[in-house]
């Protein structure tokens, strides 16, 4: 792991290069992450990446870590 900008951007890039030859085949490509995939994630990255590249991409939210479970 590494804060250098310019390494994150070379990989995020080339994550994102990687997704898009995916999709370019027509396939679907989830990016399953744990937890809030607006906080801590890489997929905010790859998503504005993969529009530029004028894929479509979605956000499905499941339950964020800040909500309790439901009380018996």
């Amino acid at each position: 792991m590494t804060r250098d900008p310019e390494v994150l951007t070379d990989a995020r890039q080339k994550a994102a290069e990687t997704i898009a030859a995916h999709l370019d085949r027509g396939r679907n490509v989830v990016f399953l992450t744990l937890g809030d995939s607006t906080i801590y994630s890489t997929f905010t990255y790859l998503q504005t990446l993969l529009q530029d590249m004028g894929h479509r991409t979605e956000l499905v939210n499941g339950i964020p870590p800040s909500v309790p479970p439901p009380r018996d």
